[in-house]
């Protein structure tokens, strides 16, 4: 009976609507870093939909020119008018949400050597990879029109992501501690659920793999008032299942009676969502939007 409870609190909780090689570093570089950190600039909606305006009044042979001599030349005014925010980083890297960010993050996102890379480059270097969009070198950088993805991660930008990793695996409650990562976090909306005691979700990545041959993957499920130092309410263990030739991400955790499947970026919106499948009966399901979230750092 107490098994029985326990799972339809994890189901319940999982059907909240709402609810995601280069040069040395500068001491320049490390301000920018801590900058955008420490950063609290207001996003609003019209300066987002007037960004799209101007782009869509770009063709895309234009659009990937600017992309490439802002860039080059090290023109953060012009970089940050011609992306959409937020512009996603690795976990627990901040998101760049706003222009005024992004010039803030610039040298700290592209380095010395990366730009002298791409300043070889002109608009014919983009290789077109059909619905996905646009990649350049390599997929270091994508054109989804209108969003850009930049997967390029300047050694300055990975030692701060350490640095946040050392803090955000410190301050966790010492259950959680150990050879984990932090992947992302997930909030909840328990607004119409006055009942539910749980708030937010973390997912970390295992960093010794010992037996397995990739890294495992941890959900950690939190109550109602919890902070990331207390102990979760729920801890799941999973693996993490790469499909089509997209590449798509997806992680699977189980439980006696049920697999709950997280999609941490939908193709279509770009946010999370969760899918919960009975393994009984596997046309019970249920299918759960949700929300990145990360938590402030200090």
């Amino acid at each position: 009976m107490r098994k029985t409870i326990i799972t339809l609190f994890v189901i319940l909780l999982l059907t909240f609507p709402g609810c995601r090689n280069a040069s040395n570093d500068s001491a320049q570089e490390r301000s920018n870093t801590k900058g955008l950190l420490e950063s609290n600039v207001d996003n609003s909606e019209s300066e987002y939909d007037g960004r799209i305006d101007d782009l869509n009044a770009l063709s895309i042979g234009q659009r990937h020119q600017m992309l490439i001599d802002a860039i080059a030349k090290g023109d953060k005014q012009q970089f940050a008018d011609l992306v959409v925010y937020p512009v996603r980083r690795t976990s627990p890297v901040p998101d760049i949400e706003n222009k005024e960010q992004m010039v803030r993050y610039f040298d700290t996102l592209f380095d010395k050597s990366f730009r002298e890379c791409v300043a070889h480059l002109d608009s014919n270097s983009w290789e077109e990879m059909g619905w996905r969009g646009w990649m350049l070198l390599n997929g270091e950088i994508w054109d989804t029109d209108p969003a850009i993805v930049i997967n390029y991660s300047s050694p300055l930008e990975q030692q701060y992501a350490q640095e946040l990793v050392g803090k955000d695996m410190a301050r966790v409650h010492p259950s959680l501690r150990g050879n984990w990562k932090p992947y992302d976090c997930y909030l909840f909306d328990c607004s119409e659920f006055p009942f539910l005691d749980y708030s937010f979700a973390r997912l970390d990545e295992s960093t010794d793999h010992g037996q397995y041959e990739e890294p495992q993957y941890r959900l950690a499920i939190y109550r109602k008032g919890a902070g990331p130092s207390d102990r979760p309410a729920i801890v799941l263990m999973g693996k993490r299942v790469i499909e089509g030739s997209a590449n798509i991400v997806s992680f699977n955790f189980e439980t006696d009676d049920y697999t709950i499947s997280l999609d941490p970026e939908y193709i279509h919106t770009g946010e999370p969502f969760f899918t919960v499948t009975n393994r009984h009966k596997e046309d019970l399901q249920f299918v759960v939007p949700g929300m990145r979230y990360l938590f402030p750092r200090s």
